[in-house]
């Protein structure tokens, strides 16, 4: 039996190995370890790049030995759990891009990775095994795989999501699974992409846990630079201005002209009082909102991983 992240990185072998690297042993999981892997040039995704033309965005895969899914009538048969999605080197040590900062990648290469196709992450539950009586690792379909195989196949299945034809199977698939795995899937993808297009927040990943099955920490919530702008003397979103001049402009057309001695009126009959009640409500639906959406796809996380162990317990 594997019993800690070290193990069941031996069980991988590595050491030979010179496209996965860094591996690091995962504090959240009994056993389990997360390693990365650089994109190819050829693909439709640019990672970001340093001055020295390595990349700054990489390819990482979360592996997880998980002996809470053991099934009773297969009890030597463990479910290798794995997961994949793109990181920041950079921003893993930072909480924003520094384009000041000599160690930073560049803004334009920053600028040209954002607009190109980003990649899937995708989630392996239940496609891997471990064979603990015989100590190999197998498909659900019961092939003998080795561990260079398992990374290789979950890489290419993540590269592929960018492609213009191949990866109209991933956006199906997505689609599916969300549909198939309830409520909670739906409504965490849901908030999750609310938070990028409308809010403009990023949720970085950290190579040290599984976030996505475990929750994210506050200190992966980034509204970034890049994303943002000054308005007012306050730093937003610039989704989220796009979305108050329209709330602004849909009031003022709605409402306008306000009855004297009302107190919208007072308001609007001071120019401090106005960017007063502007900056406010300028936060609250740039920081507060956000916030507590935030706050609801870690609920929903937490609420999906007890539903997900109930259901094997009965």
């Amino acid at each position: 039996m594997i019993n800690n992240g070290q193990e069941l990185l031996d069980k991988f072998h590595l050491g030979g190995d010179k496209e996965f690297y860094d591996p690091v042993i995962l504090t959240d999981a009994g056993a389990g370890f997360s390693i990365r892997r650089n994109y190819p040039e050829e693909i439709r995704y640019k990672p970001a790049k340093y001055s020295n033309k390595n990349p700054d965005n990489v390819a990482v895969i979360w592996v997880v030995f998980d002996k809470k899914r053991i099934e009773p009538d297969e009890p030597n048969l463990v479910p290798i759990r794995c997961r994949i999605a793109t990181m920041s080197i950079y921003r893993a040590q930072h909480w924003d891009y520094d384009f000041e900062d000599p160690e930073c990648p560049s803004k334009d290469s920053v600028e040209m990775s954002n607009a190109s196709p980003q990649p899937f992450s995708l989630d392996f539950p239940s496609e891997y095994f471990y064979n603990t009586e015989k100590n190999i690792f197998l498909t659900k379909e019961g092939v003998i795989v080795s561990g260079i195989d398992i990374l290789n196949s979950i890489f290419r299945d993540h590269v592929d999501s960018v492609h213009l034809f191949r990866g109209l199977k991933y956006k199906f698939e997505s689609l599916k699974n969300s549909a198939e795995n309830s409520f909670f899937e739906v409504f965490i993808k849901l908030i999750r992409s609310t938070l990028k297009y409308l809010f403009g927040r990023t949720i970085d990943e950290d190579w040290k846990v599984n976030s996505a099955f475990h929750g994210y920490p506050i200190s992966a919530f980034k509204k970034l630079q890049l994303s943002s702008i000054e308005i007012l003397g306050y730093r937003a979103s610039k989704n989220v201005i796009v979305i108050f001049c329209l709330l602004v402009a849909y009031v003022s057309f709605m409402f306008l002209p306000l009855d004297n001695e009302t107190y919208a009126s007072s308001v609007l009959d001071s120019e401090v009082l106005t960017t007063v009640h502007a900056v406010l409500a300028l936060i609250i639906l740039d920081e507060l909102v956000p916030l507590m959406l935030f706050g609801l796809m870690n609920l929903l996380i937490f609420l999906r991983r007890k539903r997900f162990f109930s259901r094997l317990k009965n």
